[in-house]
């Protein structure tokens, strides 16, 4: 992919290029005035094909017609993967995830050395802000390097979110940060990241919107974003700097929509999750209602915010800028590291090349995307050149990048629960290659997803008849069995649960939630030195802050606060993002007398989830300032 990198030059020779074959539409001759300030807007789940400028009748998207009308749209334009988190962090540094490192949500996060747009953009002199829609794109993974102000406060007041809890919020609200931060500016030239989460399930219309799309809440969602990108556009001309900003819209991925099994998104790389809108907008800089058939992907995004401004793009940047034709026909890595992680089948890894898609997975597939879009025709053949030209090419290009060491990351139990809300499940398990393929165990996916939603949010029964289905299927699946064990529990059967925490201990005896499940069963029956060598057991498990909670309650049983104090100051340290834990911790301070250090961990919870109503209470009791 190197050899097909551009340096950038000046805006006026980049945008002269552009008369190229492989385009399609008239174009505004642009002039040599580089826009002073970059708009970029990420709308998460979202298909190409259901915007109207990309012929999508049923849509009601007015604002994004309107800035393909007015600029660029790219007809054929990929994701690197169908996960949110790599997929912003490829936008943001011009590297694929195989480069970048932070290949999942929440396992993974960008490393301080990789360099961001942001980052170089706030080194020239921009203001830098970034607002974001969801718990999956936090800063604690990352992707607040280089902005001035990273607005990712999801609470809504001292209520959640929503009745589940999942830590997003309206596409209203982020407008609503982004448009005070832009009046905050004061005429200084920005660069502003808008993240919009909406048109991600669990769909939440309101008003006139859930009465036109009650029949179709994914379009009603995008809908809702595309209205509010064009309040946020309208107050960028309020302040008279919409002719001095360029715009540039994409998704992070699409939506399966139930085609090839899948309901939501990250197991496969078919198009119906890899292609995404793509549309810059910049009279000076974009010509107006053309039309791209060239491939394009998110790692070409921010090298073509630094030729929109004129500025170079640096060698280590994998993408190319999209202000010119490409020097070779592009060649778009894929990948999703999900199936792994998730469920411990195989990962799945890919190339985008010449109208082809080449998926290396225990079936590998291989689609003409010109005559089967669907992918409905595997064409893979091990004797075909065609099939072996491609694996050749992904495994070279695979193996010449290598990502950071440091961006693995661990999930606290915390952020489990709320990745858990969103649809992730996690194992912790890592498949093979040789491991089961995602294709033949799609149907599972379904009933896990579902039971792991309603486990998260205390529905626990309503889980049953889903998790004994994946249970009876695969009797190895250790989210299943924990979370049976977990429902069992809740529903008073201690002895079935204890029972099905045993045998998840043993297909996984490196994990927390099984040892703290039976640490639960002995404290119940009054057996503390049990359970606090279970949850001891448990703390081995780097994820589990629930292992450090659940011990602390041992020494409050025992009536030793100092323990107990000690064991959350400790894990205080470790679990730095964990509100429940500070909260906890300024519990056991406060019964200590120690009021000063219960309203440090109290104000600390709050800092990192202003919306949880005990921490909120406490903070009352006490009588202390709030964050910030």
């Amino acid at each position: 992919m190197r050899s097909r990198r551009w340096l950038a030059a000046l805006p006026l020779l980049l945008v002269s290029a552009c008369q190229e074959p492989g385009t399609a539409g008239s174009a505004t001759p642009p002039t040599a005035e580089p826009p002073r300030n970059i708009v970029l807007v990420s709308l998460d789940t979202t298909r190409a094909d259901r915007i109207g400028a990309y012929g999508y009748a049923g849509a009601e998207t007015p604002t994004l017609d309107a800035l393909a009308a007015g600029g660029t749209l790219f007809e054929r334009a990929w994701a690197p993967t169908p996960i949110t988190l790599p997929s912003h962090a490829t936008m943001l540094t011009g590297l694929p995830p195989a480069a970048h490192g932070a290949r999942n949500n929440g396992t993974y996060e960008l490393a301080g050395e990789v360099e961001t747009v942001a980052e170089i953009l706030k080194g020239r002199g921009l203001a830098t802000g970034a607002f974001v829609s969801a718990f999956v794109l936090d800063r604690r993974f990352g992707l607040a390097q280089g902005f001035d102000r990273y607005g990712d406060d999801l609470t809504g007041g001292s209520a959640p979110v929503n009745a589940l809890e999942i830590r997003s919020r309206p596409a209203e609200r982020t407008v609503d940060e982004a448009i005070g931060w832009l009046d905050s500016t004061t005429g200084e030239p920005f660069f502003l990241w808008l993240h919009l989460f909406d048109p991600h399930q669990p769909y939440r219309l309101e008003g006139d919107l859930a009465a036109r799309f009650a029949d179709r809440p994914y379009d009603g969602e995008i809908a809702r974003a595309d209205r509010e990108l064009g309040r946020l556009l309208a107050h960028l001309e309020r302040l008279g700097v919409r002719g001095d900003t360029a715009v540039v819209v994409t998704a992070d991925h699409g939506e399966s929509l139930g085609e090839h099994g899948e309901d939501t998104h990250g197991l496969f790389l078919y198009d119906s999750t890899l292609r995404v809108p793509l549309l810059l907008h910049h009279p000076g800089s974009v010509p107006a209602g053309r039309r791209v058939t060239d491939a394009a992907g998110l790692v070409d995004v921010a090298p073509t915010i630094l030729a929109l401004l004129g500025l170079p793009v640096p060698e280590a940047m994998e993408g190319r800028s999209l202000l010119s034709p490409p020097a070779a026909p592009p060649e778009l890595l894929i990948e999703s590291v999900l199936p792994a992680e998730a469920y411990g089948w195989s990962p799945l890894t890919g190339v985008v090349a010449d109208g082809r898609k080449y998926i290396r997975a225990p079936i590998p597939e291989l689609y003409d995307l010109a005559a089967d879009p669907d992918e409905s025709v595997n064409l893979w053949d091990e004797g075909d050149e065609t099939s072996r030209r491609l694996a050749r090419l992904h495994a070279r290009e695979l193996a010449r990048l290598e990502p950071p060491a440091a961006a693995a990351r661990t999930v606290d139990s915390e952020e489990e629960r709320a990745l858990r809300s969103l649809g992730y499940v996690f194992s912790g398990s890592r498949g093979g290659p040789d491991a089961p393929d995602p294709k033949e165990m799609v149907a599972l996916v379904g009933a896990l997803k579902r039971a792991a939603s309603l486990v998260a949010t205390g529905r626990h029964a309503a889980a049953r008849p889903a998790l004994e289905q994946v249970v009876a299927a695969d009797p190895e699946s250790y989210d299943a069995l924990w979370m049976l064990a977990e429902v069992e529990l809740k529903e008073g059967h201690a002895r079935r649960a204890e029972e099905l925490f045993a045998r998840a201990r043993r297909v996984r005896p490196d994990k927390g939630q099984a040892l703290i499940g039976l640490g639960k069963i002995a404290r119940a029956r009054g057996d503390l030195a049990q359970a606090r060598r279970l949850f001891e057991q448990a703390t081995a498990d780097p994820a589990s802050v629930d292992a450090h909670l659940n011990l602390a309650l041992t020494w409050i049983d025992a009536g030793s606060l100092p323990r107990a104090a000690g064991v959350l100051e400790a894990a205080a340290e470790t679990f730095p993002y964990s509100e429940k834990l500070h909260y906890t911790l300024a519990l056991v301070q406060l019964e200590q007398g120690r009021t000063a250090e219960a309203g440090a961990a109290v104000a600390r919870a709050l800092t990192l989830q202003p919306g949880y109503a005990p921490a909120r209470e406490l903070q009352a009791r006490l009588g202390a300032p709030g964050p910030g």
